[in-house]
């Protein structure tokens, strides 16, 4: 008996995923490996505090991304269920794919990849250029439109971070450039290519109501409280991870002070603006993240997140309508 035409995009989702599933699993069966234990008391000892170091900054970015970031995109008042789900479904995809790329580029040796904490950390990173960039289509692009997506940008960011880190030498600790500068651009280029966006007067759907106003707010919440965690995590243990920590901690309260000022003014009767809120008070994590680790004033962090949160209050206020473009709601808005 002939199947129905409509049922045909929803098999799609699954065949898609169980195939990525079955050959990645294929593949790490044949490629994949752990490290040797070590008998050297040294070398464990090196092991463990990289674990008792790691893990807690590992463990902030994993609630940020799920938690947080999934939250935010719940603006939306008829797609937070999607929203959460997309973007669960998308870090673990993203990841999979990353270690999968990154192990053939740069860690395939002797016919295996030797997998650890930093490495897995390191394909997160790549997941997140994923997670900021759905921003940019988020509730008009179908899960495998999505996946699709994800396929594609991972290995675009790959290349675009060894250009940027490798070649040219930029320190760029925080993802300022590598990761929210190109998942911004990423996403509008999507959004263009896609849906060749007009101006068009704003759908009722796409109003957010009190309560996904609320619940975004509590998004920006978590991903504010988290967000040192993951811009010092690939910082140098010591000096420079302190540094990083305390830049960011100043550059973000600064842009969520300057971000209530900012949207107090613009606004006749001195209201403030959920959207506003929810993307100006992250701009100062997003702009300190190239120069965290540095030795900068703490003056110059309160400047940096001050600035930052002027521009993106400003840039939500006059550009959103003037492109008519859902820009990155997430951390690449902020940059």
């Amino acid at each position: 008996m002939a199947v129905p035409p409509s049922t045909h995009p929803r098999r799609l989702l699954p065949l898609f995923l169980g195939l990525f599933q079955g050959t990645l699993l294929l593949f790490f069966a044949l490629f994949v490996t752990y490290d040797e234990p070590s008998a050297q008391a040294e070398d464990t000892s090196l092991v463990a505090n990289q674990v008792y170091s790691t893990f807690p900054f590992f463990q902030d970015i994993q609630v940020m991304l799920v938690v947080g970031l999934g939250l935010l995109l719940t603006f939306l008042p008829r797609y937070g269920f999607s929203a959460l789900t997309h973007i669960f479904l998308l870090l673990n995809f993203s990841m999979q794919w990353a270690l999968v790329l990154q192990g053939l580029l740069h860690h395939f040796h002797q016919g295996q990849i030797h997998l650890d904490l930093h490495k897995l950390l390191l394909s997160v990173f790549a997941a997140v250029t994923v997670l900021i960039s759905v921003g940019a289509i988020l509730g008009r692009a179908s899960p495998c439109q999505l996946l699709i997506m994800a396929t594609c940008e991972i290995p675009l960011y790959l290349a675009t971070e060894w250009v940027i880190v490798t070649c040219l030498g930029v320190q760029d600790v925080g993802g300022t450039i590598t990761i929210h500068v190109f998942s911004c651009y990423f996403g509008l280029g999507v959004s263009k290519t896609l849906f060749r966006a007009t101006q068009q007067p704003l759908h009722p759907k796409e109003t957010p109501t009190t309560s996904s106003d609320l619940m975004s707010l509590v998004g920006t919440l978590i991903l504010w409280v988290f967000w040192p965690s993951f811009v010092a995590v690939l910082c140098q243990p010591g000096d420079a991870q302190h540094r990083a920590i305390l830049n960011t901690l100043l550059a973000m309260s600064a842009s969520a002070i300057t971000t209530v000022v900012a949207s107090s003014l613009l606004d006749r009767d001195g209201k403030l603006s959920p959207g506003h809120l929810q993307n100006g008070s992250l701009a100062g994590g997003v702009a300190i993240g190239v120069l965290a680790d540095m030795a900068v004033p703490p003056a110059a962090s309160l400047a940096l997140g001050s600035l930052s949160a002027v521009l993106c209050v400003l840039g939500f206020r006059f550009l959103t309508p003037s492109w008519a473009l859902h820009l990155c709601m997430g951390p690449g808005h902020s940059a």
